[in-house]
């Protein structure tokens, strides 16, 4: 199956799948070809496995089992439920990366480089019109897009070439796509604490029990340090707390009346085992201009700060790979962000779906800034190395250690 096909495959699948619901079909038909479709895994199969209830009529067939890879091609199902298509988590994947690549484009034009395609979405073109030197594209598949530079993998003399410019100006068009995910991620925030309300790490209570309370901190103080660190939303100290399980006993600088005092809070566990403070979270806080312009670079340093501390325990053995997310994990997470905020309205959902994009732009920012092959970090640091040597390291050494990394990566 060719890959213009598949694009229009995918919406028939899912038309197939809306159809079956409340009926009986033969698994040939249906379920068969889906699992057939790698192409769709990322999009489809994932929703039909667990989105979509299967139930076997056993009575009729009494051999089969309910695992849909284990059913064959003559077997009767009967489907109920429903499809979950996660339009809106290939709206978010799609806008940041676009994003990413669009910071990348506009350095590029600025510092006179040739961009020969910006392109939207992935594969075969769908629609592509060339303005000046550079064709716009949008691309079968949804998922983000590409800046194409003149020079930017090989050797070219071109005096527009990528490779022809000076090392600050290529750091700035490298530099740029990481960048404009931390505005993006800023942007999204200010409308999140616009219309949401900000985060103080404000104790709204302290029960009398409370590892917190014993340590002499009450409502309404103002947590300004944990362990040394400072902290600015609330969050942090929850994020503080799943962080930090390994002890029972942490440095509390709070803020009351104006005055600063730092005691040493001995934390309690909870019925899961985790330790926690024993402090609730006051309601979100409306602010004026300048304090959701405060808070909204506050909310991008704290999912900068998260994204790091979970690296550093990666590093260190204390998370798994196993723990992290990957593109369908995500998908689930942001559709299970969905489902669970749309009872409370639309409001609820545009800001907890924003909340979510401004974690995954933030992360994608700091991720591609790792000094790793054939990421953003990773060119960059070859450029550093360029600018302490006063000479390039010639392309092809380079593209063979991005080339390695994609390797190993994949």
């Amino acid at each position: 199956m060719s890959k213009e096909d598949s694009c229009i495959m995918e919406r028939t699948y899912i038309n197939e799948a809306q159809k079956a619901i409340g009926g009986t079909v033969k698994v040939q038909g249906f379920i068969e070809n889906l699992r057939n479709s790698k192409y769709m895994a990322f999009i489809v199969l994932k929703d039909i496995t667990g989105k979509l209830q299967i139930t076997v009529e056993k009575e009729d067939h009494p051999d089969l089992v309910d695992t849909i890879d284990q059913l064959t091609p003559d077997s009767v199902i009967t489907v109920t439920g429903k499809v979950v298509e996660n339009d809106y988590a290939i709206v978010l994947f799609s806008v940041i990366v676009i994003f990413h690549e669009l910071g990348h484009f506009l350095l590029a034009k600025k510092n006179g480089i040739c961009v020969e395609e910006f392109a939207i979405g992935i594969g075969p073109t769908i629609f592509g019109k060339q303005i000046g030197e550079t064709k716009y594209s949008v691309k079968c598949l949804p998922f983000g897009g590409c800046c194409v530079m003149l020079g930017e993998d090989d050797a070219c003399q071109d005096p527009r070439a990528f490779g022809s410019q000076s090392p600050l100006a290529r750091f700035s068009v490298i530099f740029a796509g990481p960048f404009f995910n931390f505005i993006l991620a800023f942007v999204l925030a200010l409308f999140v604490v616009g219309f949401g309300g900000a985060d103080p790490a404000v104790a709204s209570e302290v029960p009398t029990d409370s590892g917190a309370y014993e340590a002499g901190i009450r409502a309404g103080d103002h947590i300004v340090k944990l362990d040394g660190s400072r902290i600015y939303n609330f969050r942090e100290i929850s994020l503080f707390n799943y962080m930090h399980n390994d002890k029972a006993d942490v440095k509390v600088t709070y803020e009351r009346d104006g005055k600063r005092k730092t005691v040493t809070v001995t934390r309690k566990k909870t019925e899961s085992g985790s330790y926690a403070f024993g402090i609730s979270k006051k309601e979100s806080t409306k602010e004026g201009l300048w304090g959701t312009v405060k808070y909204s670079i506050l909310e991008v340093r704290y999912q900068i700060k998260s994204t790091f501390l979970s690296l550093k325990y990666l590093i260190t053995g204390r998370f798994k790979l196993n723990d992290l997310s990957g593109p369908v994990g995500i998908v689930n997470m942001i559709g299970d962000t969905y489902e669970q905020s749309i009872v409370y309205g639309i409001k609820t959902v545009v800001l907890s779906l924003l909340n979510f994009a401004i974690m995954l732009s933030a992360n994608l920012g700091v991720m591609n800034l790792l000094p790793l092959p054939a990421l953003d970090g990773g060119r960059l640091v070859f450029i550093i190395i360029e600018m302490i040597r006063r000479k390039k390291v010639p392309p092809e050494k380079e593209g063979m250690v991005h080339f390695a990394g994609l390797g190993h990566a994949s």
